[in-house]
């Protein structure tokens, strides 16, 4: 098997609190309960029956010189971070994390799968699959021509596969400049939505007949923000997305996610002069997007996921000074957003966050720069 057993662990388990976290707390968490490896984990335990039974967030720094991009998982006990280098670490739920070797240096920037058998990662001109046996290959039959950049994948079953990228500028022989969605059947591959100077960087599906892209597109010299529907047909519809009313968003949208037809989040991580990073939410296809999040000073928000209505997760990053840090929102469905309190500030310092994925409610993980993944027991 092509699967490496070395990596490098730091862990450490912040008990449930009721307090509102201290920022004044040092990096080694205020007496947290602390547990190291070495490089070779051949043979260790380490101490996993403990961290297991243990509420709270665990850290892991899986590598120091890398970023996670996207997290995902098929169950409790089976997930998936990726990022730079060809990076892909596996995990059983007992917060050890494997290496898995994939033989490519691309920057993985999305993970998604139908079972523990069934998982796909994208790279900018290449799609990998995995039957979860920590092998991973090139799936043929999706020519790199085909998107300017890949960016994302999400699964409505096995034989229903949707990638969504970016294109590039017109030109006589490609007045597209690419293709930004397509649906892969695992023989072939459908084209179902086509324009030039589109990126798409979130993509998601509530079921396989509510579907949702977002990202931007580019116009008159600057960036505005693309909302994209579909009901599974194979054709896309271009939403209004104007949180302002009457002014359209300037910026780049960067993550999508709905508990149901009627409830759906978007966020933008990237914005220009004139508009803002942050929160929105709309109750479906044709309806008004609304801000969820303070206009004058919000996050970068590039990741989104809930277990249902009433939690939904947002992560990012929010500078203080010369630093990046990391942010984790929480919401019940409730329009209103705050910090979780049983993460630390000193836990983000300098870790802004990518990606977020749960197996169910309690159970949550989350990955970001310098090799960091957070994971959520309560």
């Amino acid at each position: 098997m092509n699967q490496a057993r070395t990596l490098v662990i730091f862990a450490a388990i912040v008990s449930g609190c009721t307090q509102a976290p201290d920022d004044s707390l040092p990096d080694d968490l205020s007496g947290g309960d602390l547990v190291s490896a070495g490089a070779d984990m051949a043979g260790s335990d380490m101490a996993r029956a403990d961290l297991a039974f243990k509420s709270g967030w665990t850290q892991v720094i899986a590598a120091s010189g890398l970023r996670f991009n996207a997290v995902w998982a098929s169950g409790p006990d089976d997930i998936y971070a990726v990022g730079l280098n060809g990076t892909i670490f596996h995990s059983t739920g007992d917060d050890v994390w494997t290496q898995q070797k994939t033989g490519r240096m691309n920057e993985l920037t999305s993970v998604f799968g139908s079972s523990k058998s069934d998982v796909y990662a994208v790279e900018s001109s290449a799609v990998l699959h995995s039957t979860g046996d920590g092998r991973w290959s090139v799936v043929p039959g999706i020519p790199s021509e085909t998107f300017s950049s890949l960016h994302r994948v999400w699964m409505a079953s096995p034989s229903r596969v949707y990638f969504a990228g970016a294109t590039g500028r017109s030109v006589p022989a490609n007045m597209t400049g690419g293709t930004n969605i397509m649906q892969w059947n695992q023989t072939k591959l459908m084209p179902e939505y086509a324009a030039a100077e589109h990126s798409l960087l979130g993509l998601w599906g509530s079921d396989p007949t509510d579907l949702w892209a977002v990202g931007s597109f580019a116009q008159g010299g600057g960036t505005s923000g693309l909302v994209l529907h579909s009901a599974g047909d194979g054709s896309w519809t271009p939403q209004r997305f104007e949180p302002e009313s009457g002014t359209l968003y300037q910026g780049t949208l960067t993550a999508v996610w709905s508990s149901s037809k009627t409830n759906v989040y978007a966020a933008s991580g990237r914005n220009f002069i004139g508009s803002n990073s942050g929160i929105f939410r709309c109750s479906g296809p044709g309806t008004a997007w609304r801000r969820e999040l303070d206009k004058m000073n919000p996050p970068a928000i590039y990741g989104l996921w809930g277990s249902g209505p009433a939690d939904v997760w947002a992560v990012g990053q929010i500078t203080d000074g010369p630093n990046y840090n990391g942010v984790v929102l929480r919401s019940a469905g409730d329009g209103q957003w705050a910090p979780d309190p049983d993460l630390p500030a000193a836990m983000l310092k300098d870790y802004p966050l990518y990606g977020i994925w749960g197996s169910r409610f309690g159970d949550v993980y989350i990955v970001g720069q310098a090799g960091i993944i957070l994971h959520r027991r309560e």
